[in-house]
């Protein structure tokens, strides 16, 4: 083991307090990535405020490298839309994650370079109405769900969590989350969870037809009650005033059966 004294121990020291401070910095940018909100099928941009000449990009989306076009008239999903910013168009659920953007300067001087690093966590949300009946199908089964639940007034219920049986009204397969058959109760709003607990998607569900159903079974049902009671009421005055027409009526052929002929 060899013990370096004077200047160059003081040298080391400083190079490893230098660089436990770089890596803490690093740490706690990746920590604290900026929070930017898309709805389902919109466009959203991820802004750069990199001041320098760019001299190379990496977008990496859950650490891998993903292909963006930087072309000015491009078809594309993602794309370079200034000096460093990324915009995604049409945005899908299987958007919703952490993105890191890399901005390398264009310095031909240094021999390692250094990037300066923008982190971003994208939200997804999206708006759904259908019918009592239909099925809701939600590919939101992300390689970064953790847990989907389903928020109705104060209250929430887990419907699925990974590792776990899900709800037995709720169907996985290839990424979809399906629930059958959906009633009033089904209204609310779906989230779907990372393993820090942050919101990755937001679906907000109304199930139409179900609620008027019901008003107009409500609404029906008491003047069925009332013609049900004013049919018997009818029923037992007709009854007495018909017995009473019958006596008259046979007293009078009684009578007259009585007197006999007139000679």
């Amino acid at each position: 083991m060899t013990i370096l004294v004077g200047g160059s121990r003081f040298s080391l020291l400083k190079h490893l307090l230098l660089l436990s401070l770089f890596t803490c910095i690093d740490d706690s940018e990746e920590t604290t990535p900026q929070q930017v909100e898309g709805k389902k099928g919109d466009s959203v941009t991820l802004n750069c405020s990199f001041t320098n000449e760019v001299g190379y990009i990496l977008l990496l989306i859950r650490t891998k490298k993903i292909t963006f076009c930087s072309e000015e008239k491009c078809d594309c999903h993602i794309c370079q839309t200034g000096p460093c910013d990324m915009t995604l168009k049409d945005l899908m659920f299987d958007d919703a994650s952490t993105y890191t953007l890399n901005v390398y300067r264009n310095e031909k001087s240094e021999t390692v370079l250094q990037p300066v690093s923008f982190t971003y966590r994208l939200h997804i949300r999206d708006d759904i109405s259908l019918n009592a009946g239909d099925n809701l199908t939600l590919g939101v089964l992300l390689p970064e769900a953790v847990e989907v639940r389903h928020h109705q007034h104060i209250e929430h219920e887990v419907l699925w969590r990974k590792g776990d049986k899900p709800n037995k009204r709720v169907t996985v397969s290839d990424g979809n989350l399906t629930i059958s058959n959906i009633t009033a109760s089904d209204t609310g709003t779906y989230k779907v969870l990372d393993h820090n607990n942050k919101t990755l998607i937001t679906v907000n569900l109304e199930v139409n037809g179900t609620k008027a159903s019901e008003h107009q079974n409500s609404k029906d049902e008491p003047p069925t009650k009332k013609e049900d009671t004013g049919s018997r009421i009818g029923i037992w005055l007709v009854i007495p005033f018909g017995l009473v027409f019958c006596v008259i009526l046979f007293l009078i052929l009684l009578s007259k059966k009585q007197s006999g002929p007139v000679v």
